[in-house]
């Protein structure tokens, strides 16, 4: 039986290759005693960041291997599944080429600090809706691979991932920054859109997912920021030059970190109270803005206002409600703050041109 595999962050200024290399020497020389495979690590120099990928029967086991070989105690620790490590990093061994060092040991200083292109694809239920069975299918096929060939041909690798949409994980921001370009005429071409969004960051942060913080606000820009074209972190910007971003492109929006911060208490605040009687002027209340503030922000950011935020956010919830197939429609209709069946029925429809009952029998 195999056991679980983990990914720790160390935090150590100033680490280079040579330090890295002799730390993981010390941990394969005694990883028996702990009952752990030590597999592989990337070294971010610019950041102080060490990643480890180690087999091991519990994340205590990792802690007591570093801490009793080089005493370099991980700040964090994730259980990770290998072919997600290896869709976003392209290892989960030693790379083939890397250099030795006077000792022989492997000189490894590849960071794992990624670029994430991250791409929506429309609900197959409502293209079916639209276009047909048929005709949704060939949209549906040639659009993804279209999408994989722009993200193998500008040097990324296509992500593992369960949702409706498409991923790419990227070394140099430029090259996603082009294939994001290219998907983006490929849909103006064949007249569909999609929300085309890109950040960046490291595999380990505060959540217990692998890239845990860089999905979940790549998938929060997909579903509540403006529809532009492309829309960039400001970690992304930070990282393009002047050549490539500049203020020629129109369709390019940047998410700053003010936004960024909006969003997330935004989507905080409904979470809590979509299902309540607030007003705007309580959520306004609660994210410390007058409600003209609130107003004139949201629509910025969203090109909705507070109240088409809510309603949009109902529905949203009530989509993932009814992919689950365990309530009725009028369960999840209250559940998801809807005064009536009727009425969730008549806003569903208007939104999404079907109705409930016959998008859920679809799905």
């Amino acid at each position: 039986m195999h056991m679980p595999i983990y990914m720790d962050l160390h935090i150590l200024p100033g680490i280079n290759a040579e330090d890295a290399a002799d730390a993981h020497f010390l941990d394969v020389k005694s990883q028996d005693e702990h009952g752990c495979k030590c597999f592989t690590y990337w070294v971010d120099k610019e950041q102080g960041q060490v990643f480890c990928l180690i087999e091991a029967p519990s994340k205590e086991n990792v802690a007591e291997l570093h801490r009793n070989t080089h005493g370099f105690v991980p700040h964090k620790i994730i259980e990770v599944e290998p072919g997600f490590v290896r869709s976003f990093l392209g290892r989960i061994t030693d790379p083939e080429h890397a250099k030795k060092n006077k000792q022989g040991l492997l000189l490894i200083d590849e960071p794992a600090f990624r670029i994430i292109l991250f791409i929506t694809i429309p609900d197959p239920v409502l293209q079916q809706e639209q276009y047909g069975v048929d005709l949704a299918q060939e949209h549906l096929t040639r659009r993804n691979q279209f999408i994989r060939e722009q993200i193998v041909e500008h040097k990324g690798k296509e992500v593992m991932y369960d949702g409706n949409a498409l991923l790419g994980s990227f070394i140099a921001a430029s090259d996603a920054l082009a294939a994001a370009r290219e998907i983006l005429a490929y849909g103006k071409e064949k007249e569909q859109h999609y929300s085309i969004n890109i950040h960046a960051g490291p595999p380990v942060g505060t959540l217990d997912t692998l890239f845990g913080e860089c999905l979940q606000l790549l998938e929060r820009m997909s579903t509540w920021v403006r529809p532009t074209g492309i829309s960039l972190t400001q970690p992304v910007k930070n990282i393009l030059s002047k050549e490539l971003l500049h203020s020629a492109d129109k369709g390019i929006f940047v998410l700053d970190q003010k936004e960024e911060i909006l969003l997330n208490n935004w989507l905080t605040a409904l979470e809590r109270y979509h299902t309540s009687e607030y007003q705007v002027s309580d959520y306004a209340r609660s994210l410390n803005m007058s409600t003209s503030q609130l107003y004139r922000n949201t629509i910025r950011l969203t090109g909705l206002s507070p109240n088409e935020l809510l309603q949009k956010y109902r529905l949203q919830k009530a989509r993932s409600l009814m992919k689950e197939k365990k309530l009725s429609i009028a369960d999840i209709a209250f559940q998801c703050g809807f005064s009536s069946p009727s009425y969730f029925t008549k806003c569903f429809r208007k939104a999404h041109g079907i109705l409930p009952l016959a998008y859920m029998e679809r799905l």
